[in-house]
């Protein structure tokens, strides 16, 4: 682990500068993979942080690898959620439903069940709903909007009140004219 000694805030380019060419370059290698990339990204992440700002870890890392910050954050959280053993023991479940699992209070469960059933990783978000998507869901259905909206409701979840409520206007005023086409 490199050691940051300079207490003072960090910037990317001190990040670099720190943790040397040859970590550079293993990033950097990192965005050319596609192979189960996600833990080392958690991975590489993790050795930093203790020392570094995390966001300044997320965006360098980021940066040389070609992903964004959110997805270094992301593979972090999933890295960190997990011990070595489980995921020793679980070695053949997809990343994907490794961060799904995240999100439940009975993660070993999940991962255990993708295993015995021999699931997919869709299988396993309708066995276990996301709490997330349950209260998208309820709030969704009580609007009475056509199904064809759904996706466009997903991603205003979390938007301040009065964007979310200019996007249901225009979504209103788009279903009226959809219906009023098709009589």
């Amino acid at each position: 682990m490199v050691k940051n000694t300079n207490p003072a805030p960090v910037t990317i380019p001190q990040l670099y500068q720190a943790v040397g060419e040859k970590v550079i370059a293993r990033w950097e290698a990192l965005g050319q993979t596609d192979d189960k990339i996600q833990w080392q990204y958690g991975a590489e992440a993790d050795a930093l942080i203790p020392e570094f700002p995390a966001m300044t870890v997320y965006a360098a890392i980021a940066k040389k690898a070609g992903k964004t910050s959110q997805t270094i954050r992301k593979a972090y959280y999933v890295f960190r959620a997990y011990s070595k053993e489980q995921k020793e023991k679980y070695n053949l479940v997809p990343y994907s439903v490794f961060a799904h699992a995240r999100k439940m209070d009975n993660r070993e469960d999940v991962l255990k069940y993708y295993v015995d059933h021999q699931s997919t990783p869709d299988e396993i978000e309708e066995k276990y709903p996301d709490i997330e998507d349950a209260e998208i869901e309820e709030e969704f259905n009580r609007f009475g909007l056509d199904r064809i909206f759904y996706s466009v409701f997903r991603e205003i979840w979390g938007l301040a009140p009065a964007q979310k409520s200019r996007v249901m206007e225009l979504v209103n005023e788009i279903q009226d004219i959809i219906r009023k086409a098709n009589g």
